[in-house]
């Protein structure tokens, strides 16, 4: 499906706010390097503290993961 107009730009903005946030670009880069990965959001945590260790458990909390995946599907910028 080709995007036109309005519905491009609203994309591309909700892209860039969804990417604002320093978890869920990490969540990205993760996904950018390997498209495979498994969206359950326990092995995402721990992929996460693991390839981030400035990150901390409390920013990777499951339900926190949940919700970050969640926006970044909204956007575009995840499927499943």
């Amino acid at each position: 499906m080709a995007l036109f107009g309005r519905d491009r730009n609203r994309i591309e903005a909700d892209q860039t706010k969804a990417t604002e946030h320093p978890v869920r670009l990490r969540i990205v880069e993760l996904f950018t390097r390997n498209p495979l990965r498994p969206l359950e959001c326990t092995a995402l945590a721990a992929d996460l503290l693991t390839e981030f260790p400035d990150l901390t458990a409390k920013e990777t909390k499951p339900a926190l993961i949940a919700y970050h995946v969640a926006i970044l599907k909204d956007a575009r910028l995840l499927l499943g």
